[in-house]
């Protein structure tokens, strides 16, 4: 994902109205790849000396931009790039009067000391698909709706978090960095009744930085981060303490699931001929752990003969089967995994 930043005004708030007082602080074009600025990265764009007064706000022109799809999405006609030059790409109003987003904590320019300003693009609101990306006939193009919070950084602080996977071995770090990981901040105390505009989020997929979530421009105070990664269970770190103009560095060692899945089908009465065997809903399907015998899950498989035994600790599990008018069938020993690579189970 880019975008092309053509200029970036800042607005003095002592010099009248909203049309006025406006100072230009950078000019471009510049395009900025998006994606790899997450956990905590970013990219210097203007440096520039102002007039004495409080900056309110800022301006940001984007005129153009890019997004490209991974190959296991689906997209129309097969045409992965969506841009504002085969407009694919809607820029809506950006590229005229630009981006006005307000400045949290207005930066006050007295003396000729050094303030920092963070713009920071929500890329998972930024780009609206148009189509699905998940199945045929897929997308279409892509809506530019910008949601940007520009911050203070001399009168905020950051929490960084870099988080790690168990690998199933309880207590370890031997999955290592955790790229999939995300992380949500919240106030102390308000997970279960979020104040706008929290939760804010950051992903740890940064190639450059991988494993490493971070969330800038928070105001000093305490705050509750919950870390996730798919697969893993969630951790909360409570009353988290932000400093002013200080990074807050976290660590978190997130517990892995194991999980044994697979497709369950008929023999449809010829035991040697799989050529017409078919898929099997409404099959149970049950695991204990198999040196204890303690329960340890059950599914249902649907209509396509698929199930799935999930949230299961270390170690190796005994399955059942069973439907009427089948044999019940069994799958003894198999070991729980991170990614399952899925059973075959015919029932006669």
């Amino acid at each position: 994902i880019r975008d092309r930043i053509q200029e970036i005004r800042v607005r003095n708030a002592s010099e009248g109205d909203e049309d006025q007082g406006w100072v230009t602080v950078y000019t471009g074009p510049t395009m900025v790849d998006l994606v790899p600025l997450t956990g905590g990265a970013s990219l210097p764009l203007a440096e520039a000396t102002l007039e004495p007064g409080t900056y309110d706000q800022v301006r940001v022109i984007v005129n153009a931009g890019e997004v490209v799809l991974k190959p296991e999405a689906f997209s129309e006609n097969n045409d992965p790039v969506y841009n504002t030059a085969n407009d694919r790409l809607k820029f809506p109003s950006a590229a005229q009067s630009g981006l006005k987003v307000k400045i949290e904590n207005g930066i006050e320019v007295v003396t000729q000391l050094s303030s920092d300003l963070t713009l920071d693009f929500d890329l998972s609101k930024n780009f609206v698909f148009n189509g699905p990306v998940s199945h045929p006939p897929g997308v279409k193009g892509f809506l530019f709706t910008p949601v940007v919070r520009a911050t203070n950084n001399s009168t905020t602080g950051s929490i960084q978090v870099t988080v790690y996977g168990d690998g199933l071995n309880r207590g370890s770090q031997d999955g290592g960095l955790l790229d999939t990981a995300s992380i949500a901040v919240y106030p102390a105390g308000t997970i279960d009744a979020p104040v706008e505009p929290f939760p804010i989020e950051a992903g740890a997929n940064n190639p450059a930085n991988p494993g490493v979530a971070a969330v800038m421009g928070l105001e000093p105070g305490s705050y509750d981060v919950v870390v996730s990664a798919s697969g893993h269970t969630s951790q909360t770190l409570s009353d988290v303490a932000v400093v002013l103009a200080n990074l807050t560095a976290e660590e978190v060692t997130l517990e892995a699931s194991g999980e044994i899945d697979g497709t369950v089908m008929s023999d449809n009465g010829t035991v040697d001929d799989p050529a017409d065997d078919f898929s099997l809903g409404e099959v149970a399907v049950s695991a204990v752990d198999a040196t204890t015998s303690a329960d340890a899950g059950s599914d249902v498989s649907n209509d396509s003969g698929v199930w799935a035994i999930t949230d299961l600790d270390d170690g190796t599990f005994d399955l059942t089967f069973t439907k009427d008018g089948f044999e019940p069938g069994a799958l003894d020993d198999i070991l729980a995994e991170l990614d399952s690579p899925g059973y075959l189970v015919v029932l006669k």
